[in-house]
């Protein structure tokens, strides 16, 4: 969560949005995740703990093409913005390497729901980079148990497949079928089921990219 305080201004000097100053906690966010606008959420990740900067951000970075309500004006279509920020503080996620073995498959496991969820309103590359960020938390498992590699393969393979059918979505065909590839690595021999649907699935993905 990144805690800070904004007030954001329409090229005029317009105030149409101010947070964390006349409240007694800052507003937070989380990164990457769509919860401020593109230009903001990159902005602040420059930033260091206590930096105030005027961030400018164009239209495409901004509210784009679109009229948006905000708390105290409206933003036209097409709007360049101004954005005084103060970053108060940041808290990073744990990394991989601070996690034990169970954390890093409880992370994979809620990465990949969170990109189900993306996935499911059609935000197929965001889905995409949190498929990859959840097989990453699980990508060296020489530490792990016998039963934890198994529930680390299965979901390596589950998250592979689901990032191939975001790369069909974004018509990236050749990513689809080496993602597919990379199932055959992680699929259990005994999930015969389980390797027909991933052969089926990456023949689909062949006849795409021939196509």
């Amino acid at each position: 969560m990144v805690p800070v305080k904004l007030i954001g201004r329409l090229q005029d000097g317009t105030i149409f949005l101010k947070k964390g100053h006349d409240e007694d906690e800052p507003f937070e966010f989380k990164t990457d995740e769509e919860q401020v606008i593109d230009g903001l959420d990159r902005a602040v990740l420059t930033m260091k703990k206590g930096e105030v900067a005027l961030v400018t951000i164009a239209p495409e970075y901004a509210y784009s093409s679109t009229e948006s309500t905000q708390d105290l004006a409206v933003v036209p279509p097409n709007s360049t913005v101004n954005y005084e920020v103060e970053r108060v503080s940041f808290e990073k996620d744990k990394e991989s390497w601070d996690m034990n073995n169970a954390e890093k498959i409880e992370a994979a496991g809620k990465k990949k729901e969170e990109g189900n969820a993306s996935f499911n309103v059609g935000k197929y590359a965001r889905a995409s980079k949190k498929y990859e960020k959840a097989a990453k938390f699980i990508e060296y498992d020489s530490s792990f148990s016998e039963e934890e590699k198994k529930q680390s393969k299965v979901l390596k393979a589950t998250c592979n497949l689901n990032n191939a059918a975001c790369k069909l979505k974004l018509k990236d065909y050749k990513e689809a079928v080496k993602l597919c590839s990379k199932v055959c690595m992680f699929i259990l021999a005994s999930d015969i089921c389980g390797s027909l649907r991933m052969l089926w699935f990456m023949f689909g993905c062949m006849l795409n990219c021939s196509s």
